[in-house]
């Protein structure tokens, strides 16, 4: 559990890395002495101070690493025209007279520069998917529940300049088009905007009532790709490469290295990169021969996903990914639930069922804090929609393999349509479930109240099990035994 103990000092870093813009010299300094002190301890053979120390300088490293991305702060440069050096990330749609897309901003009038936006363009020049440029723009704020949403806006005559496109990306550009087109020309219209979507990360390109559908029926969570999406690749993947006779020591090193190929194919979102990182860490940890705890495998993934972008601790996405993560170890590890069975299916289902539960005690703060919602009917919708969905992106992987042959890949391309079909009104039918979903929005206060409540419970539960699981068993049997002597009681004969 230490890795997880460095991870939250990390974070608590990062966000003092805000009031710490003005001492960048202090920090450094603190972080060396931290540092051989830490150093000092454990050759003493202190492990108390060593410990101590060793936090300390977590939080400081934190502090350190995050300052140079708040000193390019976006509110410096707003309704200004500057030079803009951006990336597109998204499919660009041309809406009346300009075009829409999402893009990172990788530099700004030479300055190396990290942000995410959202772009207008009413230029003439058509821009293309991951590629470069260079032009000139004004930034735009919008702020709500104090999350900030920025808008590049581009006007009709500015100068701009397309950049050569790297190698990584033209790879990247090539299989993505393949696969889109491929899902356009062999499937339907419903199933290409769904698996470019859900697949390839490309949610753009999914119809808004779709979303909606998604978003009331409680599996947002599908669009995001991360564990489920990874951990279903990981498996076609190892069972494809049994066929060939490799090794398991083998196909695992082949399966991380396509895992992460696959991570910067969808975007390489924080949820997909923690999910790829936890997978390389079980895996190398299995060829080592070496045990691991889940909770220091999260801990790991997160410092190096820190490590990697240290504002992403503000990202949604980053949060839900790694809380309900957490929430699914420490649910399992309170309660002691035994989800085993001799029939496979009764065990799949209870796992499904458990873990909703606990993914959505662990993410309720969240999202009521950002979506003004609480999605309980999720702990049914996923019991009846992931199974189907896990089916789908199976089906998918057939697909893309039997392409090449006509007359298999058009009988395969026809199954997936169906079951596309079927989970989407599925799921639409499902939606009336959104009824007893709680509508509120909770403030900060009110999210650290509902954590800490959580905590706290989850420490009594854990305490106190035995007498708790004895006592509901014993009440429970008392009930048994009143309802079966209410039921069968012999009747008196009157006098």
């Amino acid at each position: 559990m230490h890795n997880f103990s460095l991870f939250l000092s990390l974070i608590v870093g990062i966000l003092l890395g805000r009031v710490a813009k003005n001492f960048l010299p202090f920090v450094a300094l603190l972080a060396t002495f931290l540092f051989l002190s830490s150093y000092f301890f454990h050759k003493r053979n202190k492990p108390i101070a060593w410990g101590i120390c060793f936090f300390l300088f977590f939080i400081v490293l934190g502090t350190l690493w995050s300052l140079p991305k708040y000193f390019t702060s976006p509110e410096q440069i707003l309704a200004e025209k500057r030079d803009f050096h951006i990336k597109v990330i998204s499919f660009p749609k041309r809406v009346l007279a300009r075009q829409v897309y999402f893009a990172q901003i990788f530099r700004v009038d030479n300055f190396p520069f990290y942000l995410k936006a959202k772009v207008v363009d009413f230029s003439h020049l058509k821009k293309d998917y991951l590629s470069r440029y260079h032009i000139e723009g004004k930034l735009s704020l919008y702020v709500y529940k104090g999350r900030k949403f920025y808008t590049l806006w581009i006007s009709k005559n500015t100068s701009q300049l397309k950049y050569k496109d790297k190698w990584i990306d033209v790879l990247l550009k090539k299989v993505t088009l393949f696969l889109t087109n491929l899902y356009r020309s062999k499937l339907s219209a419903q199933a290409y905007s769904f698996l470019s979507a859900t697949f390839l990360g490309r949610r753009e390109l999914l119809p808004r009532k779709v979303k909606k559908i998604f978003a009331t029926s409680g599996t947002s969570h599908l669009l995001a790709i991360s564990g489920l999406h990874i951990g279903m690749t990981a498996l076609v993947l190892m069972y494809l490469l049994k066929f060939f006779n490799l090794a398991l020591p083998k196909r695992i090193v082949i399966s991380i290295a396509f895992l992460f190929f696959y991570t910067f194919l969808v975007g390489a979102r924080a949820p997909t990169l923690r999910a790829a990182i936890m997978y390389t860490i079980f895996g190398i940890s299995f060829l080592l021969q070496r045990k691991t705890h889940p909770l220091n495998v999260l801990g790991l993934s997160g410092i190096l996903s820190l490590f990697i972008n240290p504002l992403w601790v503000f990202d949604i996405g980053f949060q839900l990914s790694f809380i309900s993560v957490l929430g699914i170890i420490l649910g399992y590890r309170v309660f002691r639930i035994n989800i085993h069975s001799s029939v496979f299916l009764s065990t799949y289902f209870k796992n499904i069922l458990f873990t909703s539960l606990f993914v959505l005690l662990s993410i309720a703060g969240l999202t009521s804090y950002y979506f003004g919602k609480v999605y309980i009917s999720s702990i049914l919708t996923n019991w009846i929609l992931v199974p189907l969905f896990v089916f789908i992106i199976f089906v998918n992987f057939l697909f893309i393999i039997f392409s090449f042959f006509p007359l298999l890949g058009e009988c395969i391309g026809y199954l997936v349509s169906f079951l596309i079909f079927g989970f989407i009104k599925i799921a639409s039918f499902l939606s009336w479930l959104s009824r007893v979903n709680l509508n509120f929005y909770s403030s900060g206060k009110g999210v650290i109240i509902y954590y800490l409540i959580l905590i706290c419970l989850g420490s009594l539960i854990y305490k106190f099990r035995g007498k708790l699981v004895g006592g509901l068993k014993l009440f429970s049997k008392s009930l048994t035994l009143c309802i079966i002597n209410t039921v069968w009681k012999k009747p008196t004969n009157p006098k």
